[in-house]
C-alpha cells in the first residue's frame, strides 16, 4: 500500500513541476512534450503499480542462508565441514 501512496505523490510532483514550467514558458511544443511525458509516466505507473490486480513483488524464498561476502555464493553447510570464522 505504501508503494501506491509513493507513486501517487511522485506523479503529483512530476505533474506539478512540469505544469509550472509549461505555465511560465508558454511554448506549444513544450506543452505537447510535457503532456506526453506525464501521460507515459501515468501509464507506466498504472501498469506496474496502480492497476487493480497488479502483481505485488513476491517474497524471496531463494535467499541463501549464509552467502559469502565476496562471491555471494553460499558457504559450505554444517554437513560439509563448515566452521564459522570470527
Amino acid at each position: 500500500m505504501l508503494d501506491r501512496i509513493i507513486v501517487v505523490i511522485a506523479l503529483l510532483a512530476l505533474a506539478g513541476f512540469t505544469g509550472i514550467i509549461v505555465v511560465y514558458v508558454h511554448e506549444p511544443d513544450l506543452t505537447v512534450v510535457v503532456v506526453l511525458m506525464v501521460a507515459f509516466a501515468f501509464q507506466d505507473f498504472w501498469i506496474s503499480v496502480l492497476r487493480p490486480g497488479a502483481a505485488q513483488p513476491a517474497a524471496r524464498t531463494d535467499i541463501e542462508e549464509r552467502p559469502s561476502p565476496i562471491s555471494g555464493k553460499p558457504l559450505a553447510g554444517p554437513d560439509e565441514g563448515y566452521t564459522p570464522q570470527h
